[in-house]
């Protein structure tokens, strides 16, 4: 006898044979924030980040994330008692579009890859000031929209770009049906 658990899985099964991965996303995307951004100095040392300064990292998550940098690409990060506990990439232009290419992009515009904070330190408004801050620095490269990928259920990423006053624009729904290598990507947009 088939109970609703037992029902629920069957299906889960079914759609992930049909289906394949899949990702749920939803698309942020900022035009260009004023240069007076309120930014807190009291989460840190906020500042522009090399490779080496990533690679030197006591921790290995952050050093993890120095597979963001290369050409087209700008690190920035909070340091706490000299460590990086939250770090963020942008990309531009060709870099992007030959790497991720999910959203579309034109040379004056950048979008942000990666954001990581270490565990320990979530919550405590880094992350949101961490974005504050690198939207400014970014724009100095001259990127006038800025564009970021948020999993769907990711509740604090969303929360923390939204009050960076990011506005959502669209759902991205990827799948790769029947285990294929190639992606179908269907985009909701949100009507302004």
């Amino acid at each position: 006898m088939f109970t609703t658990r037992s029902f629920k899985e069957i299906l889960k099964k079914i759609a992930l044979l049909i289906f394949g991965d899949y990702g749920i996303y939803i698309i942020y995307r900022l035009r260009w924030p004023a240069d007076d951004i309120n930014i807190s100095t009291n989460s840190g040392e906020l500042k522009n980040l090399t490779q080496r300064e990533i690679m030197n990292s006591s921790h290995v998550l952050i050093r993890e994330q120095a597979q963001y940098c290369g050409e087209q690409a700008y690190a920035y990060g909070v340091k706490v008692d000299g460590e990086i506990v939250s770090i963020c990439f942008f990309w531009t232009g060709q870099r992007y579009r030959e790497q991720r290419n999910f959203w579309p992009i034109k040379d004056n515009e950048a979008k942000l890859v990666q954001i990581t904070t270490l565990p320990e330190m979530r919550g405590k408004g880094l992350a949101t000031n961490l974005i504050r801050f690198a939207c400014q620095q970014i724009r100095r490269q001259g990127c006038h929209i800025l564009y970021a990928r948020i999993w769907h259920s990711n509740h604090f990423s969303r929360k923390a770009f939204e009050h960076c006053g990011w506005q959502k624009i669209a759902w991205v729904i990827e799948i790769f049906p029947f285990k294929l290598k190639k992606s179908y990507k269907f985009i909701f947009k949100y009507l302004r």
